[in-house]
């Protein structure tokens, strides 16, 4: 084989290869712009879910605000009812102070009741005694 046809033959095999490269590059070109067309939608469903995530993290920092004014609330309402706990506590024992003060004046009311009728018993028999007495004076006075 002479030079020339040496060389004949490495340009033929080179452009069989070239060919070959050529068809390969654009199978690649055809894949890449597959890929970007896939990677352009995703991106959108990544848009797409980026924006919901958005509206969740506002809805969860709502819900946060809201559970947070609840447990203060709460703490609030808390120490309300202690302060009510201590009034009743109070409020309960000036009633009993107030009831033992009532059921002293009951039984001093009791005492002078019984006064008040043992002073009438004395007053109508008085009375029956004094009227007995005029009684026999006017009738001594209706004999003499």
């Amino acid at each position: 084989m002479t030079n020339c046809e040496a060389l004949e033959a490495r340009v033929t095999v080179l452009e069989s290869d070239v060919g070959a490269i050529r068809h390969d590059l654009n199978d690649i070109g055809v894949t890449v712009h597959r890929l970007d067309r896939n990677v352009t939608a995703i991106n959108r469903r990544l848009d797409t879910h980026d924006a919901k995530l958005d509206q969740h993290e506002a809805k969860l920092d709502v819900h946060k605000a809201l559970l947070e004014a609840i447990r203060q609330n709460q703490i609030d309402q808390a120490k309300t009812l202690g302060e009510h706990g201590r009034t009743l506590a109070d409020h309960g024992r000036t009633l009993a102070q107030h009831t033992e003060m009532l059921a002293e004046h009951t039984s001093r009311l009791d005492r002078l009741e019984r006064k008040m009728q043992d002073g009438f018993s004395m007053l109508a028999t008085g009375q029956a005694q004094i009227t007995a007495l005029l009684r026999v004076a006017i009738d001594q006075s209706d004999k003499s």
